[in-house]
């Protein structure tokens, strides 16, 4: 179990920034209750993308837990990093529910200075918005300079997303 903690904490010296192969190490592994705790704990702090790389990393393959994604979706505030922003604007994805609460923070991130940042702050505010301002937001996001913008706008509306009807996954457990 320390060596879990301790595992973690090197993968966090180790990253770069870049080159993800220490992080995607810890993220496969089968770590501790303490080491994931470490993980989320740090998804505020100096090692936020790290933390939030792994956490996404989690999501993407179902073994992040709902109550994990709350914890890290109520730290969207603190976070400064856009990295680590954009890693937790790709988890709403997997997580629309619990991310509802957080739709203020997405709306403040649809204007962001990094492109990227906006796209998924964008997708993430349609997922969660009551259906009018969903219908706003793609309306704008198909119409802004960004190809990315426009690009993701259209495919949450080729998804149902702004209509009536619109796809929501079921709650979980």
């Amino acid at each position: 179990m320390a060596e879990d903690v301790t595992a973690v904490k090197a993968a966090f010296s180790e990253f770069d920034g870049r080159r993800v192969a220490p992080i995607r190490a810890l993220a496969d592994a089968d770590l501790s209750a303490a080491a994931r705790v470490a993980v989320l704990a740090a998804v505020a702090g100096p090692d936020q993308i790290a933390a939030t790389w792994i956490a996404k990393r989690w999501a993407e393959r179902g073994a992040l837990r709902s109550a994990e994604a709350l914890e890290i979706l109520a730290a969207l505030p603190e976070m400064t990093e856009p990295d680590a922003i954009l890693h937790t604007l790709q988890m709403v994805q997997v997580f629309p529910e619990e991310a509802t609460p957080a739709l203020p923070e997405f709306r403040k991130h649809v204007t962001h200075r990094r492109a990227l940042v906006r796209t998924w702050a964008l997708d993430a505010a349609v997922r969660c918005a009551p259906m009018a301002e969903a219908k706003a937001l793609l309306s704008a996001g198909l119409t802004s300079p960004s190809a990315a913008m426009r690009a993701r706008a259209r495919q949450l509306q080729a998804a149902g997303y702004g209509a009536a009807g619109t796809p929501r996954p079921p709650k979980r457990a």
